[in-house]
């Protein structure tokens, strides 16, 4: 289908691209973490890149320690009523949630408010399910702060670890729920250039004394409302805004592997690499850790191939 403006034939695709309509995504939902909100980021941008709408964000721990890249995102009193008594949505209507568990937004819902002339809808969640592949990557919508510039792994790291161990009566803790021993064979088996994340102090104190890791050591990003509980209970504001930052940092050092990320199941990894192009392998158990380091060594090996031929043909120029 194809519309005449000004002239000019465009198609609808084009058209959607110059309409000023606006997805905001809101976060957070449900206590749900960083790596589950930003999952459902991922979902909006998706969506939002079918049906011709910009991306705003509207989340507190984000903005903190990102800058958008779009200008011109509705005020928030553009959807917020601010009352003496409450504040809600000025129109509830315009706004739906997709959630992997709990209550959704049936999709049909959800296509019809995306596709109306409605200049803002809301969405929150971790995304949902779908049965579309993900794409990958993801072009991230917004750029760090400087404050969090300044706590970032320069350059990126070839090949980064992400080991979330969890709490004890979780599920989906991968290779730590399978292997007593997992930091022993962590620690034998990683390559040399491995840079090493955890929410483990106990890992922490094991892999970092021979891997590089954060100079902050270990920071929770379990659960945004962990993020905030130093408040609440009468924490120093500045420690946890630094806290969030650094948390930010190990997200987006998994981010921008330059080569591989290894990583423990968690939506905190998954989330940051919807927005990469590094490879991904998942450590779910003592075999996935052998055959996920042998994969990562080679491009190391490789690197060190390279190298060593580039000396090799500075070294015959000199002769």
């Amino acid at each position: 289908m194809r519309r005449r403006r000004r002239g000019h034939v465009v198609s609808v695709s084009d058209a959607f691209i110059m309409d000023n309509r606006f997805l905001v995504f809101r976060g957070p939902s449900r206590g749900q973490g960083i790596g589950a909100t930003m999952l459902g980021l991922a979902r909006a941008l998706s969506l939002a890149a079918g049906t011709g709408r910009h991306v705003c964000v509207s989340w507190r721990a984000f903005e903190l320690a990102f800058v958008p890249l779009l200008s011109g995102c509705p005020s928030k009193a553009d959807y917020f009523s601010v009352g003496t008594s409450s504040t809600g949505l000025i129109d509830s209507s315009a706004s739906f949630e997709l959630w992997s568990f709990g209550d959704s937004t049936p999709m049909p819902v959800v296509a019809e408010l995306l596709g109306s002339n409605r200049s803002v809808v809301l969405m929150s969640g971790d995304g949902g399910h779908t049965s579309t592949p993900h794409e990958r990557p993801l072009h991230f919508p917004a750029q760090p702060r400087p404050e969090l510039i300044r706590l970032l792994s320069v350059p990126p790291r070839r090949l980064v670890v992400h080991l979330r161990v969890g709490d004890p009566g979780e599920k989906h803790r991968g290779l730590f729920g399978h292997s007593p021993q997992a930091s022993g064979l962590l620690v034998d088996s990683l390559p040399a250039d491995a840079y090493v994340l955890t929410d483990s102090e106990r890992v922490h104190e094991k892999l970092c004394k021979r891997f590089a890791c954060p100079q902050w050591g270990v920071v929770p990003h379990s659960a945004e409302r962990a993020m905030f509980s130093g408040e609440r209970s009468g924490g120093s504001g500045g420690q946890q805004q630094l806290q969030r930052l650094q948390t930010w940092a190990d997200w987006w050092t998994i981010k921008s592997a330059s080569e591989h990320v290894l990583h423990t199941p968690s939506a905190f990894s998954q989330s940051a690499l919807r927005f990469s192009s590094a490879t991904a392998c998942v450590l779910r158990d003592a075999a996935s850790l052998r055959d996920c380091t042998a994969w990562s060594s080679q491009g190391q090996a490789l690197q060190r191939e390279e190298q060593l031929s580039v000396e090799l043909r500075r070294h015959s120029l000199r002769m």
